[in-house]
């Protein structure tokens, strides 16, 4: 890299109100064809404002807000598609776009990065951007608000040091079952006793930040949190949300009301013990379509879906069914983290519902794990994970290689205790017991369809004993005669967990934790 002129300040110096105040009033008038600049023009006034933003957002508020209301009249929201739809997204380099596209991009994503904290919401009531119609998505605008609900939440988390779990320190969420409208103010209330508490409110269930991938099909940063000083808090996001109650790990509050108002009331399930939700009335907040997403929660897992998906609007070819009562689904994915347990011979109970989200894009490009683990909104994906209503969207459900893939991450945020050369293949054990114990698939079939390659266990002996390691006895590890990126003898295949397999049968399940 060359520079003609480089220089550093500590502390970051503000920018020149005078210079971002002429950049977007010059911009404005572009967009509304007044005086229409060139492209190096545009270039310039962008790379002025990105320059000068720096502590000026409240000298130039009303130039800022006559562009992006110039722009927004002009131009469909970004990152929209013309059907409207949400699978999959308008995937465009930032770079790419137009600069006034640019230009309002980064001034929505400034702003909301920097202005929506505690003590500013009550500015910025009424501010939305329109670029959330294309993600997370519009509420109807039929829905109504609801005066004032009061929530229960469970105030207790403490992670177990004997059974981990990857980020079980951070804050459990919690979901309210009620929607943040883009730029609608909410009123959140919390007994006095537990201000100070570091108890937090979100709003947006997708908060995994998409700036490592090269191309876009939302802004990168759309969930914000608040945290609760005082017994009443406003909130607010220009982009909408679901909204959820995050608890701290060590607190052991109870069940305590919060208080919501002016929300929209969003389709909640609920299969917890004692707290179990009524079918009938989940399926008819569904079908309102009021919000573009909603929550399912039992006491082991939890999952945030598009109201689409549960909808029944997915591709009749593939044969959608409106799932009436998700009580099966949520039984089926209990039963799944009970194999987890089980295979890593925990007792059942969790510390908290694990958490799968499906987002418009995987944050990291590929799949991996979290809380929430994140998977894309393409379909595809969706039905491989949740099937149509169900779990199981075939009676050979097993045999998806996106429900392999799923369990696999899912093997890896369990953080079973595990030889370092097999982290990439024990995570596939749990899936042999849940096909055997739960479904009665044979124990060859269960591993087979476990992982990848798709081997019985006589295949994946010959598999072991074709190699150099084994012909010239030496332990199972890496083949001398392969390249390194590709001589892995035990990551993603059968031969890493073949062995706990055959202690399975031979003397049993019970025998391999």
């Amino acid at each position: 890299m060359m520079f003609d002129n480089f220089k550093i300040f500590s502390p970051k110096s503000d920018g020149d109100a005078n210079d971002l105040k002429a950049a977007l009033i010059a911009m404005k008038n572009h967009v509304n064809g007044d005086n229409i600049l060139s492209n190096a023009q545009l270039k310039n006034y962008l790379s002025i404002i990105q320059i000068n933003w720096w502590g000026n957002f409240a000298k130039v508020r009303n130039e800022v807000f006559d562009f992006i209301n110039a722009y927004e009249y002009k131009n469909d929201p970004l990152f929209i598609q013309s059907n409207g739809k949400l699978v999959g997204g308008s995937k465009v380099k930032i770079v790419d776009l137009p600069i006034p596209s640019q230009t309002i991009y980064y001034i929505q994503q400034q702003i909301f990065d920097d202005e929506y904290t505690s003590s500013n919401i009550s500015k910025m009531e009424g501010i939305k951007f329109e670029a959330h119609e294309a993600f997370p998505g519009k509420v109807s605008d039929s829905a109504p608000r609801v005066e004032t609900a009061t929530v229960e939440i469970n105030g207790d988390y403490n992670y177990v040091p004997g059974a981990r779990h990857l980020g079980d320190t951070w804050d459990v969420i919690r979901p309210t079952g009620y929607y943040a409208a883009a730029g609608e103010v909410i009123t959140i209330s919390i007994p006095p006793a537990f201000v100070d508490k570091e108890i937090k409110i979100m709003i947006g269930a997708h908060q995994r930040d998409h700036t490592k991938l090269s191309d876009k099909n939302r802004f990168v940063r759309i969930s914000n949190k608040f945290v609760l000083t005082s017994e009443s808090s406003k909130i607010a996001n220009p982009f909408g949300g679901g909204i959820y109650v995050l608890v701290p790990e060590g607190l052991n509050l109870g069940w305590f009301d919060v208080t919501i108002k002016k929300a929209v009331k969003a389709p909640y399930f609920s299969s917890r013990e004692g707290k179990k939700s009524d079918p009938s009335l989940w399926k008819e907040e569904v079908d309102k379509m009021h919000v573009p997403w909603v929550d399912l929660e039992s006491d082991k897992f939890m999952t945030t879906l598009t109201s689409r998906q549960m909808s029944g609007s997915l591709d009749s070819n593939k044969g959608t069914k409106t799932p009436t009562d998700p009580t099966e689904m949520m039984q089926k994915w209990d039963e799944i983290l009970d194999a987890f347990n089980y295979a890593g011979g925990r007792p059942f109970e969790r510390t908290r519902p694990e958490y799968i989200i499906t987002d418009s894009r995987i944050p990291d490009g590929s799949y991996g794990t979290g809380y929430p683990a994140v998977y894309q909104d393409d379909g595809m994906t969706a039905t491989a994970v949740f099937g149509h209503g169900d779990v199981i969207p075939e009676k050979e459900f097993y045999k998806q290689g996106h429900f392999t893939t799923v369990l696999h991450e899912m093997g890896h945020l369990e953080h079973h205790p595990t030889l370092g050369n097999a982290v990439e293949s024990i995570v596939h054990l749990p899936m042999v017991y849940f096909l055997n114990k739960y479904h009665g698939v044979s124990l060859d079939e269960s591993f087979k369809y476990s992982a990848f390659q798709r081997l019985t266990m006589d295949e994946t002996t010959m598999d072991w004993m074709m190699t150099n390691n084994f012909r010239n006895n030496r332990e199972i590890d890496r083949d001398p005669t392969m390249i390194e990126n590709v001589n892995h003898e035990v990551r993603y295949q059968h031969r890493g967990h073949a062995m706990y397999v055959e202690i399975a049968d031979l003397f049993g399940w019970e025998a391999v934790p």
